[in-house]
């Protein structure tokens, strides 16, 4: 292996659009990572095969690589070499050219833990254990894909490689805040700002589930067209749904499904708190549903941390940072 390419550099790969669906794994058992010290002609090969598969120019200005020892460091423009001395686990290196790899998703998701703050390590996570990505150039807008990985399997690899990758206890906490099967960006903002905990702005409403299925029940059926319903997170105890309704909910006959599963849930006993796209937008609006929520959810006042508001303004800002 010639060339390793890690952190920032294999997360900009795994959200490339395309990326080969089922590159070779390597190493075919656990072992020391063998890789040669990079030379200016190899690596600029490597970068034009990251562009090739749709990682833009402007992203790969800094490039980071995976080194086996302090002495296959090399001085190179725009490069950082990060040492690997522990033991590489099976197929966490991706082929995706002659001498060409990348660091798998797993290895990807704990290298993470060493460049992102902890909040952008929950969103980060939340990303790839949900069914979009993010796009490389913040003009575009996300692109739905099956998920990459599950917190089952990070967390498996994340406890596989804790003795040889730093931040290792870093990226197992971001786990605990992590759901699955988020369909959008501003899903996802709604979860982190139910689960995270309150020091973040979150509020702490750690037995959150997501995408999680509730059947009708027949004393409900006459009330929905639906035989089930899938919450975007669910609370339960007190049982609330919480939904987020982006662009497609203003349609009228969505509308009038929405309001369908409002009366069934009802009956069922189920409270539904709906937040709109918009609602993120305006902080006093956000703060109305903050406030309903923890209402419902029985949250006292007395359990939050001094200046909670401007804690949870603050994580509103920044789950939109990336919207004008």
């Amino acid at each position: 292996m010639a060339i390793v390419f890690s952190h920032a550099t294999a997360r900009a790969y795994h959200r490339a659009p395309y990326r080969p669906t089922t590159p070779a794994a390597a190493p075919s058992c656990p072992q020391p990572l063998q890789c040669s010290a990079p030379d200016a002609s190899s690596l600029q090969h490597a970068r034009i095969k990251l562009m090739e598969l749709g990682v833009p120019p402007g992203a790969l200005d800094s490039i980071d690589l995976l080194v086996p020892s302090a002495k296959t460091r090399r001085d190179l423009a725009g490069v950082t070499s990060h040492v690997h001395t522990g033991i590489v686990e099976t197929g966490s290196l991706l082929a995706i050219g002659p001498g060409i790899h990348v660091a798998d998703i797993r290895l990807t998701a704990l290298q993470a833990a060493q460049d992102l703050s902890f909040v952008e390590l929950v969103e980060y996570y939340s990303e790839i254990c949900g069914s979009y990505e993010l796009p490389l150039d913040p003009d575009d807008s996300y692109r739905e894909r099956p998920p990459l990985t599950s917190i089952v399997e990070l967390q498996a690899y994340f406890d596989s490689m804790s003795s040889c990758c730093r931040g290792s206890r870093k990226a197992r906490r971001a786990l605990q805040y992590t759901r699955e099967n988020m369909r959008s960006p501003l899903e996802t903002a709604l979860v982190m700002m139910l689960v995270l905990p309150r020091s973040k702005g979150g509020l702490g409403l750690r037995t959150l589930r997501t995408d999680h299925r509730i059947d009708v029940p027949p004393r409900a059926q006459h009330l929905t067209r639906r035989h089930h319903f899938y919450c975007d997170a669910y609370l339960p105890n007190p049982s609330i749904d919480f939904e987020y309704h982006g662009f497609k909910h203003d349609d009228e006959c969505q509308a009038t499904i929405d309001d369908e599963r409002v009366n069934a849930m009802r009956v069922m006993g189920i409270k539904v708190l709906a937040v709109r796209r918009w609602a993120f937008f305006d902080s006093a609006s956000f703060r109305r549903f903050s406030a309903a929520v923890r209402r419902e959810a029985h949250l006292a006042a007395t359990r939050f941390p001094p200046h909670f508001d401007q804690l949870q303004e603050r994580l509103r800002q920044f789950v939109l940072r990336r919207y004008p």
